[in-house]
């Protein structure tokens, strides 16, 4: 149990340092609780723009490595169906957006606000959880987008996803590993 915690708090400590140099922070926070004799986890992340610059988030399907044009590019310009998200987001007479995990979610975060992403487990499922902040956040400021992105992007503000926080079943996550052939 001691190596657990050791674990969390030293990966909590080094997402935040790495995020600060950016002016994104990341900070969780864990609740566990018990109904009847199931026990349930939740965790809370919540991504701060400390920066002077909007910052746009999504999920990625698989894994990254790079944050990068190619990462930026992959997003927007792989089919949904016979579209490209960048094609239904610059397309104005499209009013509304449905935001779909991998696909079309994209959440602009204006600087000094937060957004939560809250993921529900349990206790099982909670190693998951941990890959999840790794590896599947992806976030840009608008100085690191090439011009094509953020011009629809900022075309497109009013139809991206709007709330401060999104609530996740870790199982999404997984299901989408499976698709991706992971």
């Amino acid at each position: 149990m001691k190596k657990a915690v050791i674990l969390v708090l030293f990966q909590h400590i080094c997402l935040f340092v790495l995020a600060q140099d950016s002016g994104i922070s990341f900070t969780k926070d864990i609740v566990q609780y018990s109904l009847g004799k199931k026990v349930y986890k939740s965790l809370c992340i919540t991504v701060a723009n400390n920066s002077s610059e909007d910052v746009y988030l999504w999920f990625n399907q698989q894994d990254y490595h790079n944050r990068d044009s190619i990462l930026i590019a992959r997003y927007f310009l792989k089919l949904n169906g016979d579209l490209r998200l960048i094609s239904i987001l610059g397309d104005a007479l499209i009013d509304t957006l449905d935001m779909i995990l991998f696909k079309t979610f994209v959440k602009r975060i204006s600087p000094k606000e937060k957004f939560d992403i809250v993921l529900n487990a349990k206790l099982s499922t909670a190693p998951f959880q941990d890959r999840l902040v790794d590896r599947k956040i992806v976030y840009f400021k608008t100085s690191e987008i090439p011009s094509p992105y953020l011009n629809v992007l900022e075309f497109s503000k009013d139809r991206l996803f709007k709330n401060s926080k999104i609530v996740l079943d870790p199982a999404v996550f997984d299901h989408s590993l499976r698709e991706s052939g992971k």
